[in-house]
């Protein structure tokens, strides 16, 4: 039986400069999953990409439905403050509210600038079919905005991502810890926040539970669905945090984090000269060696492929590319 799905993507306007690349993965990842039909919902600020609605249904495909909200929000809040946050959980609420108007058996959120590859939606509905649905949210890996912290790991309800190393566990007289993982938990073993320390030496084959969960590439049942909303949010932590302690958790939702299923972010960066370039921290599993099927990640120039771009550095994307 096909899955009913709905897709979710939200991007204010300055997080819209990796959509095109977006609706190939997209595609990529509903053939694999033998999945010819459904819906994908954009929610953004105003406008859109020029094009971009266009591009999502000629990739897609005809038996796709291609929904898209404009919301009235304002763009360009500080990353990680009060107003930033609430805008994205308005973007999810919309687009939310209407997978649920869709009555979809599955919602996947795919966050604008991360890049799924191809085996990621087949992966995460495996694990939503775990010993007859023992998950109801899956999620694959990526790498934080910031270059460091894979997604995933532990947590409690005090503190919604645990450290990866404790005060009695940092260097005499610096920040960092005295040692690594291996080193610590040989000495004291302990729950930690981020994946690779929560579960160190884990990747290709893996699927584990997390204690916590992002929002950038979700798979959620139709449990979760009905229970997922940001009722009492005021801003403060993530959104995605929010809506897992706060909404999904006290109903008895699990977690299931999919390291063998590897996602690629797009991230803006400062060049020397102050000028905004494209990065993709660009995932991967080691492979051969000692090492063979761990977790890696590189920070790469991104490419839109997109006719007109050509090599330099940073990359110069068509000079259509643009709201």
């Amino acid at each position: 039986m096909v899955p009913n799905l709905a897709i979710i993507t939200v991007a204010t306007a300055s997080y819209q400069y990796a959509l095109t690349s977006h609706a190939r993965a997209l595609k990529q990842n509903t053939t694999a999953a033998g999945i010819d039909s459904g819906h994908f919902i954009l929610v953004t600020c105003q406008k859109p990409l020029r094009g971009i609605l266009e591009h999502y249904q000629a990739i897609l495909g005809d038996g796709w439905t291609i929904h898209h909200i404009p919301l009235a929000v304002q763009d360009g809040h500080v990353n990680y403050k009060e107003n930033a946050q609430l805008v994205i959980a308005q973007l999810f609420t919309a687009g939310f509210d209407k997978a649920r108007s869709l009555a979809v058996d599955y919602v996947w959120s795919v966050e604008s600038d991360i890049l799924p590859e191809a085996n990621n939606l087949r992966c995460l509905l495996d694990m939503l079919n775990f010993d007859n649905g023992y998950y109801d949210v899956s999620f694959g890996v990526y790498v934080s905005q910031g270059g460091g912290g894979i997604m995933g790991g532990r947590a409690t309800d005090q503190n919604w991502i645990l450290p990866n190393w404790y005060e009695d566990e940092k260097e005499e007289g610096k920040d960092g810890p005295k040692g690594n993982v291996f080193k610590l938990n040989a000495e004291k073993w302990r729950k930690r926040g981020w994946l690779e320390w929560a579960y160190p030496e884990v990747g290709k084959g893996a699927a584990l539970e997390s204690d916590w969960m992002p929002m950038g590439n979700n798979l959620f049942s139709k449990k979760a669905l009905n229970l997922v909303d940001f009722t009492g949010y005021q801003g403060k932590a993530t959104q995605d945090l929010y809506a897992y302690f706060r909404r999904l958790k006290p109903h008895g939702i699990r977690l299931c984090v999919v390291p063998h299923a590897l996602s690629h972010h797009v991230v803006r960066r400062k060049d020397e000269s102050g000028n905004t370039t494209y990065k993709v921290l660009f995932m991967y599993h080691e492979p051969s060696g000692e090492f063979e099927g761990h977790l890696r990640h590189r920070e790469e120039p991104y490419y839109t492929h997109e006719a007109g771009e050509v090599f330099v550095t940073p990359p110069i994307p068509p000079a259509d590319y643009s709201i």
